[in-house]
């Protein structure tokens, strides 16, 4: 039981953390960037290696973007139950 909590403790922190950096407005501003440079076709006409570049670069805006929007008051709620 132990473990879960700390698990749980270290998750709200980087979701925190997430959420924090990137609502402010310097994180919005490369958030942006990102989202600019990585979010857009990833398809590359006969270059599968190419296309699997471009995939990794916008997983990386995704797992972004799911943090910031993660609700994470459920893991809060457990901690504070544990």
């Amino acid at each position: 039981m132990e473990r879960k909590l700390q698990l749980n403790t270290e998750q709200l922190k980087i979701v925190t953390a997430y959420k924090e950096l990137f609502n402010s407005d310097h994180g919005k501003i490369v958030l942006k960037d990102l989202e600019t440079s990585f979010d857009g076709d990833i398809f590359v006409k006969n270059d599968p290696y190419a296309t699997h570049v471009r995939i990794g670069r916008r997983d990386v805006v995704l797992r972004i973007r799911e943090m910031i929007n993660m609700d994470f008051e459920p893991l809060r709620k457990e901690e504070e139950d544990g």
